[in-house]
């Protein structure tokens, strides 16, 4: 067994969607400022589940 390199054993991933932030680009407002918001894929936790060694932290 050895340690995950995607999330360094910890199980928790960056988030792929929104790459760590916590927040997405939705749209612009009517002074074309960006309006963003939670993230669909993290919800704003800015980590999901480590998709490599389904977040238990190892590979066999």
């Amino acid at each position: 067994m050895r340690r995950c390199h995607r999330c360094t054993g910890s199980g928790q991933a960056p988030c792929q969607v929104c790459f760590g932030q916590g927040t997405t680009h939705r749209r612009l407002d009517r002074f074309g400022k960006p309006v963003h918001d939670r993230c669909d894929g993290c919800f704003g936790r800015k980590t999901t589940r480590c998709g490599l060694c389904n977040g238990e932290g190892f590979i066999a």
